[in-house]
């Protein structure tokens, strides 16, 4: 089993099994799919997480649909074993082949540590206090990007749409050190 997906060059001609059903599983399944892979996703509930991209939901939906991708839904793992992935499904268990798997299963936000940065997080959206322009904390010089930004709506922000933060940031920084008198 594996728990961070990187590539799916290896999995030519591998059984892979994805335990997960949003963004990164589907992308995942996509690419070792595409890659030479026979991938099934495996996901508790009874469908994809509403979530996914708009441009990847119809991509992976199709290929689940045509039998490219196998799914099954509303299973849970109940074991990885040297046979493969032991699955309880709605009509009971299997055994899923399985050369390699991986559980991508969603990011969840590191709280604790924006909590002792001083970072001011709502306790139920998990969103972090901070200005949208710039990215600024409620801490001076503590900036915050990337889904981090979502709290528990990771499927808000991901690298597509938040590639602007970096240059909210820097062009922050820069401001602020143009107002730094320098010393004569």
């Amino acid at each position: 089993m594996h728990q961070r997906y990187k590539e799916p060059y290896p999995h030519f001609g591998q059984d892979v099994v994805i335990v997960g059903a949003g963004n990164t599983a589907a992308e995942a399944a996509l690419e070792i799919w595409r890659n030479g892979g026979r991938v099934t996703l495996v996901h508790r509930g009874a469908e994809l997480r509403p979530g996914i991209k708009y441009w990847l939901k119809p991509d992976i939906e199709n290929r689940i649909a045509e039998g490219s991708i196998a799914a099954r839904m509303n299973t849970v793992v109940t074991a990885f074993g040297p046979r493969g992935v032991e699955v309880r499904t709605p009509t009971g268990p299997e055994i899923l082949p399985a050369d390699a798997a991986y559980v991508l299963i969603g990011y969840r936000p590191d709280v604790e540590l924006e909590r002792r940065s001083g970072i001011e997080v709502d306790p139920q959206t998990l969103i972090p206090r901070h200005d949208p322009e710039t990215c600024e904390s409620n801490v001076p010089g503590l900036y915050v990007a990337g889904t981090l930004q979502a709290g528990r709506r990771t499927d808000l922000i991901f690298i597509e749409n938040s590639r602007d933060h970096g240059p909210k940031i820097v062009a922050h920084l820069k401001e602020r050190l143009a107002a730094v008198p320098v010393p004569a």
